[in-house]
């Protein structure tokens, strides 16, 4: 079974880490301040989540990418 990854931050380095954890096939939810990442990601299969610490709860492994 596939973990749950929660990845928190979409610039350019966390956009591609979702994408290509949802790729390889991992339950992957996403959270950023700004829709429009969000919004393509999901639109490929993320899930989202309204609250950053919500993102990373209930998660095997969560991902931050913030700078």
């Amino acid at each position: 079974m596939k973990q749950n990854i929660g990845v928190v931050g979409l610039g350019a380095m966390g956009k591609a880490i979702a994408s290509n954890l949802l790729k390889a096939g991992f339950h992957t939810t996403v959270w950023n301040r700004s829709p429009e990442p969000v919004s393509e990601l999901v639109s490929q299969g993320c899930c989202r989540r309204q609250k950053c610490r919500r993102c990373s709860q209930m998660r095997s492994r969560a991902v931050s990418s913030i700078q």
